[in-house]
């Protein structure tokens, strides 16, 4: 059996996050800076009025840039 036929195990650079995806192709993120707390929860913080909201996904990041 040569080498060319075993299944190669993933790299962790070669596995893509869903959520890297989601941001590529979404226009929101263009106008939002994410960032991490100290305890490890995600922040979102709005470009134009530096509002954070935390622990929530782009959707309530979007609702907040559309009011």
């Amino acid at each position: 059996m040569d080498s060319s036929s075993t299944p190669s195990i993933p790299t962790p650079n070669s596995i893509v996050n869903a959520e890297s995806i989601h941001q590529k192709s979404d226009l929101a993120w263009a106008q939002v800076i994410m960032t991490y707390s100290i305890d490890g929860k995600k922040l979102l913080i709005c470009n134009f009025c530096e509002k954070v909201i935390k622990d929530e996904g782009i959707n309530r990041m979007e609702m907040h840039l559309a009011r």
